[in-house]
């Protein structure tokens, strides 16, 4: 095999390799057959670390992509049953980080199966998905922002009363809201100031970025494109990326939360976090002034008590 048809596989997806065959290289880029398809590698082998870097056929990388989503998707399940919310957090974080990493991997395809395995359990414990939304976490990035997002959207529509289909897909627009962000430059993700004006511009076309994806994707798409489009157009016009009126219902709905959680978040680098009322104040201002909608500041305001 050439370097080029293979792909290094990481040691956590090893155990899921049994249907597939493994490389490793024997010296010099000369690539050998490690483990055959049909074949595990042994327990004993891999807790001794016995084991070296191994690769994939380039052709097995959505197989793997999408099982190890779904081998994710049963720790979840047994993380909320035993109630240990760190552990949700961690692997949700897992989860959406290989997501975000590569979006177009095949594991964007299987995130409904795990929106609804955390819609089905905490559908009756809103106050769970608001704790797990509260936890701090020692690096803030896009994937604990989109997190945190994602569990505030949730409760806000358990609170206003959302049919179950409803609430599966803004929770997903809600979660991926920011996918776009994996098309643009680490250097102005990271800034330590200020963006420049065209650096911000560069930024703003993460919502068409964004778009683009889920397009490209093979989820039910309507609402979610709408959350990922639409979040940062404000009902004055005055929003980007369009300069839109007619914001769809999910938008607006991102439109709150996701400031929200910026405000709110500790964890945020260069910007001292606010308490929630003083958070909420500041929206409300927003509010006032016709940018985002009232009835649902209103009833996301009531979803945090």
């Amino acid at each position: 095999m050439n370097i080029s048809d293979l792909e290094e596989i990481k040691e956590s997806q090893l155990p899921l390799t049994k249907n597939m065959n493994l490389y490793f290289d024997s010296g010099n880029n000369q690539f050998v057959l490690y483990k055959p398809a049909g074949k595990l590698i042994s327990d004993i082998r891999l807790d001794s670390k016995r084991v070296p870097i191994l690769y994939i056929d380039v052709k097995d990388k959505k197989k793997m992509a999408i099982l190890a989503q779904r081998y994710y998707n049963r720790v979840l399940e047994k993380s909320i049953k035993n109630g240990n919310l760190n552990q949700v957090r961690n692997i949700l974080v897992q989860i959406v980080e290989d997501v975000m990493t590569e979006p177009r991997s095949g594991a964007l395809d299987v995130m409904p199966e795990t929106m609804d395995i955390l819609i089905k359990n905490y559908v009756d414990q809103p106050q769970n998905l608001r704790a797990l939304a509260q936890l701090s976490f020692k690096d803030y990035t896009t994937s604990i922002h989109s997190i945190n997002v994602m569990a505030y959207s949730i409760v806000y529509c358990i609170h206003a009363g959302y049919s179950l289909e409803d609430t599966l897909n803004i929770g997903l627009g809600s979660l991926f809201h920011d996918i776009g962000k994996t098309q643009i430059s680490s250097r102005i993700l990271r800034a330590p100031r200020k963006l420049s004006p065209e650096e911000f511009e560069i930024m703003k076309s993460h919502t068409t970025k964004g778009y683009d994806l889920i397009l490209d994707s093979n989820l039910d798409k309507k609402m979610i494109q709408a959350a990922v489009l639409h979040h940062h157009e404000k009902l004055d016009g005055s929003g980007y990326p369009n300069n839109i009126f007619d914001v769809s219902e999910c938008g607006q709905i991102l439109g709150v939360i996701d400031c929200y959680e910026a405000l709110t978040n500790e964890s945020r680098p260069y910007r001292n976090s606010m308490k929630p009322i003083e958070a909420l104040t500041v929206i409300k201002s927003d509010v006032e002034k016709e940018k985002l909608n009232k009835k649902i500041f209103e009833k996301f305001a009531y979803s945090l008590v």
